[in-house]
């Protein structure tokens, strides 16, 4: 089954535990008619069924048997995808989809040559600057910059990235 990253979570919304979502808008309707979304747990995507979508500026979703802040804040900072199967073709054409110089990095894992392993990179998301790797570091999920200038070396046949970043940097 193949997956589309859509946009990330932001914060809890309430207490009931709805969670503030920041997605591409060209997702916007595919969310709304969405029963899942997923997110990546143990380098798999975990679905999530959707109890309600209020949509806005940042769109507030509310998964099943999630009804708590306590409970929500484990998804605070997550990249959200959705199925392939789930999204209207259309929107995948769309300008505001491109694909990304590093996508082909998601699931690959980064080590630095000071520091050693960073974490897996669990998805890419492209700013205006530069595109950015979404890493889990510890119990932080932190976004790294990719270029030229940081990375060493990418290994397809062993799924790493071997990066030099800059002291100070964690």
């Amino acid at each position: 089954m193949d997956f589309i990253s859509i946009g990330h979570t932001l914060k809890t919304f309430g207490v009931k535990g709805e969670i503030k979502v920041d997605i591409q808008s060209a997702f916007f309707s595919d969310l709304e008619k969405a029963s899942a979304v997923f997110f990546v747990e143990k380098g798999k995507h975990l679905p999530y069924f959707l109890q309600s979508v209020k949509t806005g500026n940042h769109p507030v979703i509310l998964l099943e048997d999630i009804a708590s802040k306590e409970a929500a804040h484990r998804f605070n900072s997550k990249e959200i995808f959705l199925r392939i199967s789930d999204i209207d073709p259309a929107h995948l054409e769309s300008d505001e989809y491109s694909d990304l110089e590093y996508g082909a990095l998601i699931d690959y894992l980064m080590v630095d040559s000071n520091q050693g392993e960073i974490g897996i990179i669990e998805a890419i998301e492209a700013y205006p600057q530069q595109e950015m790797a979404v890493v889990k570091h510890g119990n932080e999920v932190v976004l790294i910059p990719l270029n030229e200038h940081f990375i060493l070396e990418v290994d397809e046949d062993k799924e790493v990235v071997l990066v030099e970043l800059p002291e100070g940097m964690f």
